[in-house]
């Protein structure tokens, strides 16, 4: 939870005292590069996907000529998990593709893939060298009559063996479910009524799961209006819908995406009725906190954040990584030290060196920061391209070095 000293009230809502400090002095290590071996397969890389990170293991979406799957580095070996080589389980057929998304935990890496048929898409799991299957559209539906429709496009991430995903259920009804040791769980419906909104749920996207099961995910009501909502607490509830006011903004909340969550904390993106874009915290149950919004500068950048990107907001363990635009639309990745005082610090960007290469654009996902470590593409021109981690300090050692410290510490276009 933010200690109280970070917070300055405002109405019903708190509003983060961030400060900027421009550059973190990080190492960066280089774990694949396009040219490389496509492990499992022969060919070389040609392009990847961002990549997940959790402590040293490191998964990716990766692309060579004619071929793609999913590929990592664990336990220090470059690992083919799943490619078009590759039988699905449960289906005759080899894969197709993959979504965008991967994700990995505790060893158990979680993508979603697609086939030719009977089995058309589904969520898999690899642990150990083997794969199994989450759900498909093979899968019965244990709560409805008929198979599931597991897979979509939504963000996955996964805390070890559990993982919330989208389905339409067997009864035709769109539903989020959980994935639990193996065991599917269904936690909401459209049949539900939307807490604090209009009718029952219209559609739910992006549903997120913490270390004890619970899940927060983004839907509508039968009005179409946004909210964030959670069962952390047992039953649905609503933690932000557009009926909120913004802190720190213009009016109520417009439209709400991307929440992740961590523990009892909750981190999403919000808009105002100004077209003002933020990031914003629910604590422990407390009230809407902002944390940086378009009002804030951008660290090592050139005027005011002028947009965040889809998909790319995590909150672990104290801090907030983001990727961010500043004045002049050069995009770079950020942390936020919520526990650590509220200093808001870049990691990386665009026009930023590592090991004398200029980097001229970032790809970044949410399960690409695991609490301590983060992983990124960095693409140099419109060919070259490889996948790089470091290691964010821990909020604790940010607070004791203080922001003079920390000034001292950082320079721009000297990475290594």
């Amino acid at each position: 939870m933010i200690p109280a000293r970070l917070l300055t009230a405002v109405a019903a809502t708190f509003v983060l005292t961030v400060a900027t400090a421009a550059h973190a002095q990080l190492t960066f290590t280089e774990v694949v590069r396009r040219g490389d071996t496509v492990p499992g397969a022969g060919g070389q890389f040609t392009s990847f996907r961002a990549p997940s990170i959790d402590g040293n293991d490191v998964v990716y979406q990766g692309f060579s000529d004619g071929n793609s799957g999913i590929f990592g580095v664990l336990n220090g070996t470059p690992t083919r998990i799943a490619d078009e080589s590759i039988t699905a389980p449960g289906n005759p057929s080899p894969f197709t593709s993959f979504r965008e998304f991967v994700t990995i935990s505790d060893g158990v890496v979680m993508f979603i893939g697609d086939g030719p048929g009977p089995i058309i898409q589904g969520v898999y799991a690899y642990n150990n060298g083997s794969l199994s299957t989450i759900a498909n559209d093979g899968t019965q539906d244990p709560f409805g009559a008929g198979n599931l429709n597991a897979g979509g496009s939504d963000p996955i991430s996964n805390v070890g063996n559990s993982i919330a995903i989208e389905v339409v259920d067997g009864d035709g009804n769109n539903a989020i479910y959980t994935s639990i040791n193996g065991t599917l769980a269904e936690v909401v419906d459209t049949t539900a009524p939307a807490p604090g909104g209009v009718g029952n749920f219209g559609s739910f996207d992006e549903p997120q799961i913490n270390a004890n099961g619970k899940v927060v995910f983004e839907a509508d009501d039968s009005n179409s209006n946004d909210g964030i909502y959670t069962n952390i607490t047992g039953p649905i509830t609503k933690v932000v819908d557009v009926n909120d006011a913004v802190p720190g903004g213009t009016g109520n909340f417009t439209s709400l995406n991307d929440p992740t969550i961590d523990g009892n904390d909750i981190v999403f993106v919000g808009n105002d009725s100004s077209s003002n874009t933020g990031i914003y915290g629910v604590f422990n149950g407390g009230p809407i906190t902002k944390l940086v919004d378009k009002n804030d500068a951008a660290p090592g950048g050139t005027g005011n954040f002028t947009s965040f990107s889809f998909n790319s907001v995590v909150y672990r363990d104290g801090i907030v990584v983001f990727r961010g635009f500043d004045g002049n639309g050069v995009s770079g990745l950020y942390f936020l030290d919520v526990l650590g005082g509220g200093s808001l610090t870049q990691i990386i960007a665009a026009g930023d060196q590592i090991n004398g290469e200029t980097v001229d654009s970032i790809s970044f996902l949410r399960s690409g920061f695991d609490g301590r470590n983060i992983a990124f593409v960095a693409n140099f021109d419109a060919i070259d391209r490889a996948i790089f981690t470091a290691t964010i300090p821990e909020p604790a050692s940010l607070a004791l070095l203080g922001l003079g410290g920390l000034a001292l510490m950082r320079r721009r276009n000297a990475l290594r």
